[in-house]
């Protein structure tokens, strides 16, 4: 496996996503076996200009490239980590007020780090 990146963003690039402007700092490769393969994707590590973090996550699929931005909020109902923890693929989950059904239940690793990753986050780290 290449580690290399498979985007055209870069350490110190800029960009806009609703209104806000984020600097990237890092790439994290992560990966994830299911039945012997391993499955990779890059986390974009950006900070917003007022110091808000976010994740821009790029991963190859049947269809090709695909984006997905994720940011920090305050859920209206929190739950612990030992909650978490008791959830399976199908249970029921509601932070914001709103039902979601849970999809995916795994561990990733991280396998490789460019730059600046999150805080606390090194390789061979499993989540």
């Amino acid at each position: 496996m290449s580690f290399d990146n498979p985007t055209r963003l870069r350490i110190g690039m800029h960009g806009n996503f609703a209104g806000k402007d984020y600097r990237v700092l890092g790439r994290v490769v992560m990966g994830e076996t299911e039945g012997g393969e391993t499955y990779y994707w890059n986390e974009f590590n950006l900070v917003a200009g007022d110091g808000g973090y976010a994740d821009l996550v790029y991963e190859e699929t049947e269809r090709g490239g695909e984006w997905r931005l994720f940011t920090m909020f305050e859920p209206e109902y929190p739950m612990t980590a030992a909650d978490a923890a008791t959830k399976r693929v199908g249970d029921r989950l509601n932070l914001t007020g709103e039902d979601v059904r849970i999809t995916l239940r795994s561990a990733s690793r991280v396998y490789h780090i460019e730059g600046q990753a999150p805080e606390g986050v090194e390789v061979g780290d499993v989540a």
